[in-house]
C-alpha cells in the first residue's frame, strides 16, 4: 500500500533496532511517493523514550514541511 500514499511519510529508526532496520524504513520511504528515512544515529529500540531530543528534533523538520 506505500505506492498509494499521497501524503508525507516519514519512516525512522536507528541503526541498533533489530525490528525495525534503516534498511527496512530507507525501503519503505523508497515507495511511498513523499516517503522519507531518517535514521538516528546510534539509537536502538525504543527511540522515542531514549533518544528524546533527536526523536523531537526529526519531527520538528518533517512536521515543518508540510
Amino acid at each position: 500500500r506505500l505506492p498509494g500514499l499521497s501524503m508525507p511519510a516519514l519512516f525512522a529508526t536507528g541503526p541498533g533496532d533489530p525490528n525495525s532496520t534503516p534498511a527496512m524504513s530507507e525501503e519503505m520511504a523508497a515507495e511511498a511517493p513523499n516517503g522519507r528515512a531518517e535514521i538516528i544515529a546510534g539509537a536502538r529500540h525504543m527511540m522515542n523514550l531514549v533518544e528524546v531530543a533527536e526523536v523531537n528534533a526529526m519531527l520538528h523538520r518533517f512536521l515543518g514541511e508540510g
